[in-house]
């Protein structure tokens, strides 16, 4: 189910324009004639129409990093080449896979199923080998996720002989999308097209592939030679966004990754500049300067890239007096559907109050005026006695013993009101379950996930393109 889709800003501003031309100095020659060295030795690509990128972790994300996919296919009729960033270079856990459990009653839990057993901690999934998963008990899952489950383990099989993991994981998702692989190079690129021709074809890249471009080894080659001037940009960069989640630089420090083989990934400083540069990786904010410098004319970012990429491009302009290409947001709620009624807290709260109000008021309900009369007149007289007086006590507990009388008269009543509050309570657990935005998107309804990919599409329709600049 559909929650929410958010687009940022309006996609009728969603500016797609070539920079082959930027005259902007950099690194010893212009922008422009960077970015069409780059494309040209990453993609082959020789050609003027602009790209739209987008990426993440090697992992089966939720539906909310999905829109960006979508939105990024989206851009293929507007004239765009499309791309997708493989980040190969981070130690997420991909095996570990999120997953609506059942108890022995059949009630939804929050619960994860491991596909194989973990790694050391630390080592990223563009070091680790790919795998043929486990199947683990299915039977305990949501029912109508075990066939989706089935179906991701299927995919991840087809693509068993990947050279790592995160290339294996990310074929894997782009199969669950109705992507396959067109052709493969050597060096973490792949075309993926789709026989139906939606998706568009698109490229996939994984991050280390930028770091054998020429363009990654002048930029190393500058932050060497500027390390003091770069890492004071990045903190005040990232001082001016304290909200984005990103720490600075400590004295030394680059906004690198050293990645060795079988060991956990360290961050990098200057003097692993002067070492075995094959072992360097981008950090996120690097990472997504090399893509906004020399790859792309525009970033689609979930909601936590949007925010923290605003460092990077106070950084990149303090430090290299360069603009980046522009970044946009795209990012959804879609949730699991369940069967039942809805509840809502408020509903929770009135069974609550019902379950403690009944007791002693059960001649609300029952269809007998007399009763309803004799408890007003007793009350009354309970009122009008003086307090602390006998005769108040005494009225007092003739009441108790009526309703103690009419408890036991309508003991169904009250076990009604009782089950109809633990109903209610399942409800919403169950509710809470299933409505968390971040089960893995191939778990989800497919009817779901082609109506998010239709509302995605829709809002870019209804949007003319940004005049190019």
């Amino acid at each position: 189910m559909i929650r929410d889709l958010r687009l940022t800003p309006s996609p009728l501003f969603w500016p797609l324009r070539t920079r082959f031309d930027d005259p902007s100095p950099c690194l010893g020659r212009t922008l422009g004639q960077w970015i069409t060295r780059t494309r040209r030795q990453l993609l082959g690509n020789d050609s003027d129409r602009p790209i739209a990128a987008t990426g993440h972790q090697a992992e089966f994300f939720h539906p909310g990093v999905l829109a960006k996919y979508h939105a990024l296919d989206a851009l293929r009729s507007r004239g765009a080449d499309l791309l997708e960033l493989l980040v190969d270079q981070d130690d997420n856990d991909p095996l570990e896979l999120p997953a609506p459990m059942i108890d022995d009653a059949g009630r939804p839990l929050a619960g994860a199923r491991r596909l194989a057993p973990p790694d050391r901690p630390g080592i990223p999934t563009g070091s680790r080998t790919a795998l043929s998963p486990q199947t683990p008990p299915l039977e305990t899952l949501w029912p109508d996720a075990q066939p989706r489950a089935r179906a991701l383990l299927d995919s991840m099989r087809k693509f068993a002989d990947s050279e790592n993991l995160a290339v294996q994981i990310a074929l894997a998702a782009a199969n669950l999308r109705g992507l396959s692989v067109a052709s493969h190079d050597d060096d973490g690129i792949f075309r993926l097209s789709a026989a139906t021709g939606s998706p568009a074809p698109r490229t996939l890249l994984t991050a280390s592939a930028l770091t054998r471009t020429e363009a990654w080894e002048h930029l190393c080659a500058h932050i060497a030679a500027s390390s003091h001037e770069m890492r004071e940009a990045y903190n005040r960069a990232v001082a001016a966004h304290p909200d984005a989640g990103i720490r600075p630089l400590t004295d030394s420090e680059i906004p690198l990754w050293i990645v060795e083989a079988d060991t956990p990934r360290r961050p990098a400083h200057e003097a692993d500049l002067r070492a075995d540069r094959a072992l360097l990786r981008p950090r996120a904010l690097l990472m997504t300067a090399f893509m906004r410098l020399f790859l792309c004319d525009l970033f689609i970012h979930g909601t936590g890239g949007y925010d923290y990429d605003r460092i990077t491009e106070d950084w990149i302009r303090s430090w290299l007096g360069l603009e980046l290409a522009p970044m946009t947001c795209a990012t959804a709620t879609v949730t699991l559907n369940g069967s039942g009624p809805r509840v809502t807290d408020a509903d929770l709260h009135r069974a609550q109050w019902r379950l403690h109000h009944l007791p002693y008021n059960l001649d609300e309900e029952l269809d007998d005026d007399a009763e309803h009369r004799w408890k007003q007149d007793l009350l009354a007289r309970i009122n009008a006695a003086p307090r602390r007086s006998p005769q108040r006590r005494e009225l007092f507990d003739a009441l108790r013993a009526r309703q103690q009388q009419l408890q036991q008269q309508h003991r169904d009543r009250l076990e009604e009101a009782r089950l109809d509050l633990q109903r209610t309570e399942e409800a919403l657990a169950a509710q809470r379950v299933l409505g968390a935005r971040n089960w893995p998107f191939p778990l989800h309804d497919s009817a779901d996930l082609r109506d998010l990919a239709g509302r995605v599409h829709a809002a870019f329709s209804e949007s003319p393109l940004a005049a190019p600049r």
